[in-house]
């Protein structure tokens, strides 16, 4: 049996385990407090580690992977698009 472990720069890790003969799982990891990634000139574009390690049962590291990762917002505010004013996401700063 191998495992992999997903941690985020946050403190926030989850594990999951491949049996015997499966080559792929899907793990979801969720660090709330995140801030969001702006398009240049309409904010800040924080980015944050991602790391993804494959062991095996006695602890062995057999690979690692590492990124850095941003969090995209996915709902637009168009309560004043009416007005000509456009759309912008919630919270936008501009």
């Amino acid at each position: 049996m191998e495992y992999v472990t997903v941690s985020a720069g946050t403190g926030h890790a989850v594990l999951g385990a491949l049996l015997g003969g499966v080559s792929a799982t899907v793990l979801e990891l969720e660090v709330p407090g995140l801030a969001l990634w702006w398009p240049r000139g309409h904010g800040d574009q924080p980015l944050y580690p991602l790391r993804v390690e494959l062991t095996d049962a006695a602890g062995n590291v057999l690979d690692t992977r590492e990124r850095r990762i941003a969090q995209f917002g996915q709902a637009c505010d168009t309560r004043n698009a009416a007005e000509g004013a456009g759309a912008s996401p919630p919270g936008s700063p501009g």
